[in-house]
């Protein structure tokens, strides 16, 4: 596939509140704009990459680009006062010998060059494709006074990212209609809609965040490091987009599994998976007992060869005496984020006689998730009886497995 890449990077860095524009300050040593650029150069789909500057920093873009020159053509072309100025005047740039077009904020130095890879990909096969991250908080509309109108479902809620892939062709018509129609969109997705394209989402991590203001800057720093990325080299034309044996972009895949097993009692509530169930037993224990959530945690302490929960949380401790699994758990992904792992996918298995405990499993799944960082879809929760047999099956107790996948280099708090 051939793609020509439009890095927007016309901004005059306003809302940043820096005297130079945000894309020229520096970050691990290199521009921002250096880093986007470098990302964009590495996935093998993209065959050059036009930049969008301001024009009094022409010179100062060529001279942050200057070590990536050799690499793929890369070239400057004056933005405008809009970032879909901007956009139009480095697709009127790029080379024609090229149908498809991957367009990229200069502010977002954090993208993986297999994620640039994937969405090109991506919109190879379906037409039009962004990157994009799924909303994790719970969302509301709110009024002009400040009050809440209605609560959105966020299971259809996604963060557009970039690159935003497409036709060159289907970009151009959807200018000529925004123009015609005097619209002003904030990204290619929103243009093509005008002309009624389909756009696929490809799900993409939350680390390929915007810099928009100062804190912004602080944390991509932060992130670099956890990532344990080294940005001054980028990859060479015709290299593959992963090398195993690169130990700067191997992916670090940790396996764990966790199992833990409570007596069931009276005068105690039933907590499993964060959610309180409707019970006459509940589970005995120094915490709230959450067996669910205590074989996650083990699997999860498992994968990081970090021992199990009751080293990190012992019963000994009256600080966690009933205290919320959840907060162990939040404990536990923290420590995991400063290890520099993320949450892949979680599979998990309850096995208890009664209650029925299918019709909670979407409450579960969506406690977990907020508190891991990931979409609900990445964790599976499934239950089983044994039919009678052994303290589960006799009612005395429940018992859970969970195993879980880790990502070392790919920060997802």
């Amino acid at each position: 596939m051939n793609v020509s890449g439009i890095v927007a990077a016309g901004g005059s860095g306003v809302r940043f509140g820096s005297p130079i524009p945000k894309q020229f300050l520096l970050l691990a040593g290199k521009s921002v704009l250096h880093h986007s650029v470098s990302a964009m150069l590495a996935a093998d789909s993209i065959q050059e990459v036009v930049v969008a500057v301001p024009a009094a920093y022409m010179e100062q873009a060529s001279l942050a680009l200057k070590d990536l020159m050799s690499v793929k053509p890369i070239r400057l072309v004056e933005g405008g006062t809009s970032r879909q100025e901007s956009v139009k005047n480095a697709l009127l740039a790029t080379d024609s010998a090229f149908l498809w077009v991957a367009v990229h904020d200069a502010a977002r130095p954090l993208v993986r060059p297999e994620a640039i890879e994937e969405v090109c990909l991506l919109a190879q096969e379906v037409g039009a494709a962004l990157l994009a991250c799924p909303v994790q908080d719970t969302v509301k509309q709110v009024d002009e006074n400040g009050f809440v109108l209605r609560t959105l479902p966020r299971q259809q809620l996604f963060l557009a990212q970039t690159p935003q892939v497409c036709k060159k062709a289907d970009l151009l018509k959807a200018y000529e209609e925004a123009e015609s129609q005097g619209i002003s969109a904030t990204d290619e997705a929103g243009l093509l809609e005008l002309v009624n394209i389909p756009v696929a989402v490809l799900v993409s991590q939350w680390s390929n965040f915007k810099i928009t203001e100062p804190p912004d800057l602080e944390l991509a720093e932060l992130v670099l490091r956890a990532q344990e990325r080294r940005p001054e080299r980028p990859r060479q034309a015709g290299q593959p987009a992963f090398q195993p044996n690169a130990s700067s972009q191997a992916l670090n895949i940790r396996v764990g599994m966790g199992y833990d097993a409570h007596r069931l009692v009276p005068n105690r509530r039933l907590m499993l998976g964060g959610v309180q169930i409707p019970y006459e037993l509940g589970l005995e224990g120094h915490s709230d007992a959450d067996v669910l959530l205590h074989a996650l945690c083990d699997a999860i302490l498992g994968a990081m060869a970090k021992r199990d929960i009751g080293a990190h949380f012992p019963d000994s401790n009256m600080r966690y005496k009933d205290i919320s699994s959840l907060l162990l758990l939040k404990e536990v992904m923290e420590l995991a984020h400063d290890q520099g792992f993320s949450l892949l996918n979680a599979d998990i298995t309850l096995v208890a006689q009664a209650p029925k405990l299918s019709s909670y499993f979407e409450a579960m799944q969506a406690q977990i998730a907020q508190v891991c960082g990931v979409s609900a879809e990445a964790i599976n929760i499934k239950a089983t009886t044994t039919e009678g047999m052994g303290f589960t099956g006799r009612g005395e107790g429940m018992a859970c497995y969970a195993t879980v996948l880790l990502q070392k280099g790919h920060w997802a708090p």
